[in-house]
């Protein structure tokens, strides 16, 4: 009997190792994978997930699983612990949280409506005896709260309408798409960007199978139903071209919170904002009381265009160009010019992709180039993951030899893994002591032609690394103001500029030497 007792013991034991201990399993199973999968974190080769003898193989497999606590906020592990097991298991959108390594949280390029007047419709009934004028009222409050904040305006139609922008549906299990619901729990709805895919572009679709409740219906007071109105408010995020945020405060963060007041965070107005404006679009824009400076004594942002050698400086709103000769060619003209539907820039640079990154307070804008298309847009918590104190990025520099981004805001800085899309642990740093001979901030930093790190401060700039003879004045210093003609003392391939006198003096002296001569 102690045999078969212990026996049982022991298999129980090694199905309690299988499953995970409490601190948490080191392999993934086939269920966790297929979850990863679906929300975008791994997507495997072949485009079939792997037996279990590749899944041991696969290294990618944890990075999805670190990707994802990176992504919900949790302890970054690596294993399957006891709070990601559980957020695992808890209710949430079903739309994916990454899409794919090659996509961005929300993007401008067919992902935003072209149009500002959207009509929506309640397609069909529910299952949980919600009137249609109770469903409709919710959706319509979801929709106005949007509204609130945007310049969009949102119509109800009816629902034999054959015309409709947004139709809200309720659908159980496999329904046509790709999306396939669960039952109770699991995945509440789904929706779809805009400009997709023509006919379900915008739609927003429920899993009839959940419990709805809405204030003052009959399932208000059932534990277990979910709210009809925070589900939707999210979903018409979706529908309007939001992808889901990493910050829990915001109505876009893909776990369900329904027991939470519904509205929206600073981070989801900014990100719709920067799709469609805001409700007001009679905002007065301040007008400079002078006219800018013809030559800039200040670098507030720097770009070194990689095709021209051009160098862009932004000040106050304004583009001064310098040509190679550093004189200037053109400017100053407002920065909307070169990047569309931007009033000013706090710093910029290139990516990994060669695209232009520009910063303007919270908001971020990806170009393909000066006068390009704007092909991404959104916020700096959205994109990097900075809390909500960060008011903006000061400077932006990408660094070739470990190839991160460092951003450097007031008197710290931080560093972004372009690769892992997160920022890096144990930032931020201060900048002075750390950053050989530079202030205790920045305004903006360029690597020059000649490979040389320069940051600017007010009036000064400085060189990386190398303290002796700096900071130096801008101007003149790294420029002389003369229009076409400027010039640096550092020697980075800048000719020598002779002024018109000095060509006066010395052919009056050659004059002179020739006449004694003769």
């Amino acid at each position: 009997m102690m045999i078969f007792c212990f026996c049982i013991f022991l298999i129980c034991s090694l199905n309690t190792l299988s499953e995970g201990s409490q601190s948490g399993e080191t392999t993934v199973g086939i269920d966790t994978l297929s979850y990863l999968h679906k929300l975008g974190y791994y997507y495997p080769e072949d485009g079939n997930l792997p037996d279990k003898q590749r899944m041991a193989e696969d290294d990618r497999i944890r990075n999805a699983l670190i990707d994802f606590q990176k992504f919900a906020g949790l302890p970054v592990s690596g294993i399957i612990d006891r709070e990601t097991k559980s957020l695992m298991r808890s209710p949430r959108c079903g739309v994916e949280d990454l899409a794919s390594k090659r996509r961005k949280r929300f993007t401008l390029q067919g992902s935003k409506w072209w149009k500002k007047d959207l009509t929506w419709t309640v397609l069909n009934e529910n299952n949980d005896g919600l009137t249609r004028h109770e469903v409709e009222n919710v959706v319509k409050q979801a929709f106005d709260t949007w509204q609130k904040v945007t310049g969009l305006n949102f119509w109800k139609v009816d629902h034999r309408s054959e015309v409709v922008d947004i139709s809200v549906e309720f659908h159980t299990s496999y329904h046509g798409d790709r999306y396939m619901f669960d039952g109770n729990g699991g995945k509440l709805a789904h929706a779809f960007y805009p400009n997709k895919k023509l006919g379900i572009s915008g739609d927003i679709h429920l899993d009839d199978d959940e419990i709805w409740k809405v204030p003052g219906g009959k399932n208000e007071h059932v534990s277990r139903a979910k709210s009809l109105l925070w589900v939707l408010t999210h979903e018409i995020g979706h529908s309007l071209g939001l992808k889901h945020s990493k910050n829990r405060a915001a109505i876009m963060h893909p776990w369900y919170r329904g027991n939470k007041e519904v509205g929206l965070h600073h981070d989801d107005i900014i990100g719709v904002q920067s799709l469609y404006g805001p409700r007001n679009s009679s905002i007065i824009l301040k007008r400079p009381t002078s006219p800018p400076p013809s030559c800039p004594n200040k670098f507030k942002a720097v770009l070194l265009h990689k095709e021209t050698g051009n160098t862009y400086v932004i000040n106050d709103g304004h583009v001064y160009v310098l040509g190679r000769r550093l004189g200037i060619d053109r400017g100053p003209f407002p920065v909307g010019e070169i990047f569309e539907g931007i009033s000013h820039v706090d710093s910029l640079y290139y990516d990994n992709k060669g695209k232009i990154v520009l910063h303007y307070g919270k908001n971020y804008s990806i170009y393909e180039d000066l006068k390009g298309k704007r092909i991404e847009s959104g916020t700096i918590q959205h994109k990097y993951g900075f809390s909500d104190d960060a008011s903006k990025i000061d400077a932006a520099l990408r660094w070739k030899r470990n190839k991160k981004i460092y951003f450097f805001i007031g008197k710290g800085y931080y560093r972004f893994d372009e690769a892992q899309e997160v920022l890096d642990a144990g930032y931020p740093r201060l900048i002075y002591g750390t950053w050989k001979g530079l202030p205790e901030s920045i305004d903006s930093v360029v690597i020059w032609r000649n490979k040389i790190t320069y940051f600017f401060k007010d009036h000064l700039y400085y060189r990386f690394n190398y303290v002796k003879k700096y900071p130096r004045k801008i101007n003149p210093g790294w420029t002389q103001c003369t229009v076409g003609h400027l010039r640096t003392n550092e020697n980075i391939n800048a000719s020598l500029i002779m002024s018109p006198s000095k060509w006066t003096i010395i052919l009056l002296l050659l004059s002179i030497l020739k006449f004694y001569q003769s």
